[in-house]
């Protein structure tokens, strides 16, 4: 009937009303989530560019010995705890950025392809490193290079290429280790960092990411990025299903419409020839009372 269509139609159009602020809604997300996709790959891009820089000189001299002579930095086989980076990086970053070969050493060969290179070059040698030494630890310090992350195959080779890296809470007793083991690192609460007498307060320099603190960030941004992606297709494919349920609910109301002046035709043509019905019917029923009482005044 019309009413059933007409209330069929209201239902309609209240659901149409909510998939379009259900639409809008998903296609404001899915453009937020694609700038916010955007910023974090640009972020990516930048650290990556920096940490291409720290790499400069390990493809430098990939170039000039073996390429499978080279196995990356020093860097690469530090994994510390995010809290630790930055420490570590201010610690080692003079030997974090140093090419690692895979040998003892370099061949005659080697040594003069590197021999005209502008300044200086410093490599690690990891190839047969002898059993670390367990050296004592001073008391009320901590080794660093125990939560460097190494694995446990490396650890020999970095030992002896990264100077004993020790972290004291007191700067009182941080210098008198320093002077007790000069080719020492000692880190104190101070901030300060000590090698014998040489003293390294801290600086704005040293709050800019180094190496480890960067590989960190990237692997976060990566992390952020597959999620960010994930999410940003789910919304997509969201606003994607409700546009195709407004586009069907577009055909289903022009049909319904259609259906609806039909049956208002339908009811307007029943009622006119109710409204008919009901004129002839009162004109039988005077024609009726007409004759009626016509007969009776006839009668004598």
């Amino acid at each position: 009937s019309a009413d059933e269509l007409a209330t069929r139609r209201r239902e309609l159009a209240d659901e149409r009303t909510r998939l379009r602020e259900e639409a809008t809604a998903a296609k404001h997300e899915s453009e937020s989530l694609g700038h916010t996709l955007w910023e974090l790959k640009h972020r990516l891009q930048g650290i990556e560019r920096e940490l291409a820089r720290h790499a400069a000189t390990a493809e430098q001299l990939a170039h000039l010995v073996p390429s499978d002579a080279v196995a990356g930095q020093l860097g690469d086989y530090l994994h510390p705890a995010p809290e630790l980076a930055p420490i570590l990086d201010r610690a080692w970053r003079e030997w974090l950025e140093l090419p690692v070969v895979r040998t003892r050493g370099l061949s005659p060969d080697e040594l003069e392809a590197v021999s005209d290179l502008e300044g200086r070059i410093r490599l690690i040698a990891a190839g047969d490193p002898p059993p670390r030494a367990i050296l004592p630890i001073p008391a009320g310090t901590e080794n660093l290079l125990d939560g460097a992350g190494i694995a446990p195959e490396h650890v020999d080779w970095i030992a002896r290429a990264l100077p004993m890296t020790l972290r004291c809470n007191d700067p009182e007793r941080a210098q008198e280790i320093a002077d007790a083991h000069p080719d020492a690192v000692v880190l104190s609460s101070d901030g300060v960092l000590r090698r014998g007498r040489v003293l390294e307060p801290t600086t704005a320099g040293a709050r800019h990411p180094g190496a480890l603190a960067l590989r960190g960030q990237k692997d976060e941004l990566q992390t952020q990025i597959e999620d960010t992606a994930a999410r940003t297709e789910t919304s997509t494919g969201h606003h994607r299903d409700v546009a195709e349920k407004l586009d069907q609910q577009s055909g289903e109301l022009a049909t319904l419409d259609a259906d609806l002046v039909l049956a208002e035709q339908v009811r307007a043509r029943a009622v006119a020839v109710e409204e008919s019905l009901a004129q002839d019917l009162g004109r039988v029923e005077r024609d009726l009372e007409a004759a009626d009482l016509l007969r009776k005044g006839r009668s004598p």
